[in-house]
């Protein structure tokens, strides 16, 4: 079994997303597309939504 360190670990991820040019800590986690929502999630999305509309704002994520 081979052993390796955090560090060493930390150091090859690092390493592989230059390779890929992904940059940041969450350039690579891809965009949640909402297709499995339940009417509940749908329901509290469509309430931040307003109320973030009635503030005069954006919410911080996408509702829809």
């Amino acid at each position: 079994m081979i052993e390796i360190t955090l560090e060493e670990q930390e150091r090859r991820l690092a390493q592989r997303k230059a390779e890929l040019g992904l940059k940041g800590r969450r350039d690579h986690v891809p965009a949640n597309s909402g297709t499995h929502r339940t009417p509940e999630k749908r329901e509290l999305l469509q309430a931040i939504q307003d109320a973030a509309t009635a503030q005069g704002r954006a919410p911080r994520f996408r509702t829809t």
